[in-house]
């Protein structure tokens, strides 16, 4: 019921990590990311378990120190791994912006990254999250978003995105990005630098109504915020743990607490708990 270091020495190293480890649905298979001492490259990382053991952390294919790969997301059927990276769009392009890319399952590797949503993409765009109807969330800094970051949602529709709906007002300004969006959209978990936290960046949590308005963020507490930043965060397949990376310590590290601390926050007459 603490938050404490996950896998220091083995995932949560001497790098400042910068995404939470994303499991396969079987657990038999995690990623992760970190960046490196200039903050402008990166690389995600990966482990499996094999004869009730886990192999060493490898780069993943496709990764290359040259770009600043991060924030992997993987699909419910394990098939398609999204994340963010500063890989140019165009081949001999420049690097330096962020798009959110993806790669298939090929055999026992991976595909050629692509860019996931193209007719969206602009090079301002941030961590990637989906619902069980495919519907994508992510934080952008594009033209039209106030405040620095905004949170955005955007349909899939015969397999293309729709042009991405600014969300409620209220998730703007203080750099908003999104954590974990419930399956059905009852809520939503983000990060943020708003004030009312303890510190740098927190986390919120908030509730999606009937009318798809969403209600005032509430901050997660003390029991995961901290009076340093505390953010990137995610679940355990069986939502049993939240994830997320902190640098309250002596570096930028991932730790881990039980997700009832969460399921604690909903409110008196929903009768559902949060954490499904």
């Amino acid at each position: 019921m603490e938050p404490e270091i996950f896998a220091p020495g083995i995932i949560s190293s001497k790098y400042w990590e910068h995404s939470p480890p994303v499991f396969s649905q079987d657990s038999k298979e995690v990623y992760w990311s970190v960046v490196f001492d200039d903050q402008n490259t990166g690389v995600i990382y990966y482990m499996k378990r094999q004869n009730d053991q886990w192999t060493k952390p490898e780069v993943i294919s496709f990764s290359e120190s040259k770009y600043r790969d991060i924030c992997p997301s993987l699909s419910s059927d394990g098939k398609t791994l999204y994340f963010t990276s500063s890989r140019p769009v165009e081949k001999n392009g420049k690097t330096g912006g962020h798009d959110m890319w993806f790669v298939k399952r090929k055999g026992n590797d991976w595909s050629e990254p692509q860019l996931l949503a193209p007719n969206i993409s602009t090079g301002k765009d941030a961590r990637s999250t989906f619902t069980r109807d495919e519907i994508l969330y992510f934080g952008s800094w594009r033209e039209g978003a106030t405040g620095g970051s905004n949170l955005y949602r955007s349909k899939l529709v015969n397999g293309i995105y729709t042009k991405p709906e600014n969300l409620d007002a209220i998730f703007s300004g203080a750099n908003p990005m999104p954590s974990y969006v419930a399956p059905d959209e009852s809520y939503m978990i983000f990060e943020s630098f708003r004030t009312g936290g303890f510190g740098g960046c927190d986390f919120w949590i908030s509730l999606r109504q009937n009318d798809g308005s969403w209600e005032e963020p509430k901050n997660l507490g003390a029991k995961i915020n901290s009076k340093g930043n505390d953010w990137f965060g995610g679940f355990s397949p069986d939502m049993k743990y939240f994830f997320f990376v902190s640098d309250r310590g002596d570096n930028n590290d991932i730790y881990w607490v039980n997700a009832k601390i969460i399921d604690e926050l909903r409110p008196k007459d929903l009768k559902e708990t949060l954490i499904k």
